[in-house]
Parts: C-alpha cells; sequence; structure tokens
C-alpha cells in the first residue's frame, strides 16, 4: 500500500502539534492516521493524550481499543494484554454513549478473537438491538451464524 499522502500529513500534523502542543484537533487526526498506517504504538500514545483532555469522547476511545486490539496481532507476547486494554477502551467508551453501536460491535469481535463466545454473543446482540436495519448489524448477524453457533434470539 501507498501511504505517501498520509506520511506527509502525518509530517505536517507533527509539526503543528511540535508548535501547539494544544492543538487537539491535529493530535486526534493524528492518532487515526497513524492507526491507518498500522502506526498502532503511536496511534495508543496520541489517542491517550487526546483522551487525557476528552475522556467522554467515545469514537476516540473506540479507535484507541481498536488500535489496542490490531496491536494484538503483531505482539504476540502481549497479546492478551492488549485484548484487555481494547476490551477496558471499548466499554469504557459505551459508559459515554450507551448506543454506540460501532462499540458493541468491535467489542463482538475482540470476544470473539479472545475465545470469549458468550461475552461475543451478548456484544453482537446488543449491537443489533440498537439497530436492527444498519450494515453494521447486518454483519453482526452474520458473524452469529457463522461463528456462534447458538441462534440469535
Amino acid at each position: 500500500m501507498d501511504f505517501s499522502n498520509e506520511l506527509k500529513e502525518i509530517e505536517n500534523l507533527e509539526k503543528l502539534v511540535k508548535e501547539n502542543p494544544q492543538d487537539y484537533e491535529s493530535i486526534l487526526k493524528l492518532a487515526h492516521l497513524y492507526q491507518d498506517t498500522g502506526q498502532l504504538e503511536e496511534s495508543i500514545v496520541k489517542y491517550k493524550q487526546y483522551l487525557e483532555k476528552f475522556p467522554d469522547n467515545a469514537d476516540a476511545r473506540i479507535d484507541l481499543g481498536v488500535s489496542y486490539y490490531q496491536l494484538a496481532f503483531e505482539d504476540e507476547s502481549r497479546k492478551n494484554q492488549l485484548f484487555t486494554d481494547a476490551i477496558t477502551e471499548m466499554e469504557t467508551a459505551l459508559k459515554y454513549e450507551p448506543k454506540h453501536q460501532l462499540g458493541h460491535f468491535n467489542l463482538g469481535i475482540v470476544n470473539l478473537q479472545n475465545g470469549n463466545m458468550e461475552k461475543a454473543r451478548k456484544w453482537f446482540k446488543e449491537c443489533i438491538s440498537i439497530n436492527p436495519n444498519s450494515q453494521i448489524a447486518q454483519k453482526a448477524m452474520e458473524i452469529l451464524q457463522q461463528h456462534i453457533t447458538s441462534p440469535v434470539k
């Protein structure tokens, strides 16, 4: 994949943040770009920095959880801890935004990958109940049918 545009934007944002450490919008953009380009450790640092100022931003907290989740596949020695960190951040996000459908879906995915089928089933069902007609709910139903044997009620 060619990330030359993203890497240029990262370079520009790093300069902006260095000049103005309180530029939280740029910090969040930087976190997203680090995540998009697979620089997961860096994305985690920037998401945490952003969340220190805006702890109730559910989207940023879910994204932090996704970075932990993705990193778990790159760092086998910390896999269990990274899954735990992902779950913690995503569950915290839902305290701020209980109907965050993607948060529920992502919790289903992390728990499924972590081998916790009961929790995965619970999160996928909650995802579906928020908006059964959404694409994300349809995907949750597919995953339930493919990977989790008990029927959806």
